[in-house]
């Protein structure tokens, strides 16, 4: 009988390929199906490790996990390398830089038609979605939300992220086969 949580055996797992000392580890998906405390564990060994020399290849399907342990990144669908860089080497290959986000409502609805030619707009229900052109800056999009009596509250401001940059690429949901 196994009395180990998955978590725990996956922490066992890595010790036992460690006790050689190898200069290079291949992980493939190791926080796969385990709890918080085990995930977080495995990732600050992985970065002791890497700190102290270990070349780490590290493959997931979780793209925080490679924007917070990686420090080179290879995105790869269906056996094709499509990008290998930094993360932020890669985010430029974006073609937009930032994301903002605010309510989709009766206060926000004539603003959101200004700012259509200005970039890419995607609405929601309940969100407002808007992608930046490259060349607009950032203040006339501030301007224009001042002019509407739109408080900076309702705006979010997202930098771009490894997922956005997978499905760009790939032009897929990250659901599809």
């Amino acid at each position: 009988m196994n009395t180990f949580s998955g978590g725990m055996q996956r922490r066992l797992n890595l010790v036992a390929a460690l006790l050689h000392r190898p200069k290079l580890l291949l992980c493939d998906e190791p926080t796969v199906g385990i709890d918080p405390q085990s995930r977080n564990a495995i990732f600050d060994y992985l970065q002791l490790l890497n700190r102290s020399g270990v070349t780490i290849v590290y493959s997931t399907h979780y793209m925080e996990e490679a924007e917070r342990l990686c420090s080179r990144i290879g995105i790869i669908d269906r056996g094709k390398l499509l990008a290998l860089g930094t993360l932020t080497e890669l985010l430029t290959r974006l073609p937009f830089e930032d994301e903002l986000a605010f309510p989709a409502s009766a206060q926000t609805a004539a603003f959101a038609a200004q700012l259509a030619p200005h970039g890419d707009l995607s609405t929601s229900e309940t969100i407002h979605r808007f992608r930046p052109r490259p060349g607009f800056p950032l203040s006339s999009f501030f301007t224009l939300a001042e002019s509407h009596r739109l408080p900076p509250r309702l705006f979010v401001m997202r930098r771009p992220t490894l997922e956005a940059l997978f499905l760009h690429l790939t032009g897929r949901t990250l659901r599809d086969e």
